[in-house]
């Protein structure tokens, strides 16, 4: 756990590493995944991307609510850093959602290039809040969970919670206009099959 004492650990020595532990696996979920994806064969869009989230998200639960044996998080920072997690997941399945369908090369790389600028940017550059206190949208990414996975047993600062919800929102509206491609997409699909279709009949 690091080269400083104490040798015998203790939950404050345990602080940073869960710290960083899960800044990473935000990213692998930011970048990682995606990577995965967009590097085999096109798969259906919605499906594929719903099912990888539901199995990652499925992990996080496994892995970060025993962590709290080993920290000093109370029970809302740990719930505050799972709905950043899974605002996290949501924004990275919407995006899969809209590209993995793709053929192109240049298409997925550009994407792909999407993916890491939006894991490596910091949480204030993606996020569209101003002085009001109503909720913004904004992008969850590995900077938020950096954030409040840090070794505090006090209440997570309004910041904190502010920028979470804005990033459930962000992920909703992307959720959204994600789901809303797909339903057009399978449209055209099966409108273009049913001309095709009618075509063949006049031909024969």
């Amino acid at each position: 756990m690091g080269w400083r004492p104490p040798i015998q650990p203790q939950a404050a020595s345990y602080g940073p590493s869960l710290q960083l532990f899960f800044a990473l696996l935000a990213v692998g979920a930011s970048v990682a995944w995606p990577l995965l994806r967009l590097s085999g064969p096109p798969l259906p869009p919605i499906r594929q991307s719903l099912f990888d989230a539901a199995v990652i998200a499925t992990m996080v639960q496994l892995i970060l609510w025993p962590a709290r044996l080993l920290s000093l998080w109370s029970v809302e920072r740990a719930a505050l850093l799972d709905l950043a997690c899974i605002a996290v997941l949501a924004t990275t399945m919407s995006l899969l959602a809209c590209c993995m369908a793709s053929t192109q090369a240049w298409q997925r790389a550009a994407w792909m290039l999407l993916f890491v600028v939006i894991a490596l940017l910091p949480a204030d550059w993606v996020s569209m809040r101003t002085q009001s206190a109503f909720p913004a949208p904004a992008i969850a990414n590995a900077s938020l969970v950096y954030a409040i996975a840090q070794s505090d047993p006090s209440r997570p600062s309004d910041e904190l919670r502010q920028a979470t919800r804005d990033g459930l929102v962000g992920a909703s509206l992307l959720t959204a206009a994600a789901l809303a491609i797909g339903t057009l997409r399978r449209l055209q699909h099966r409108n273009s099959t049913s001309q095709a279709v009618c075509a063949s009949e006049k031909v024969v």
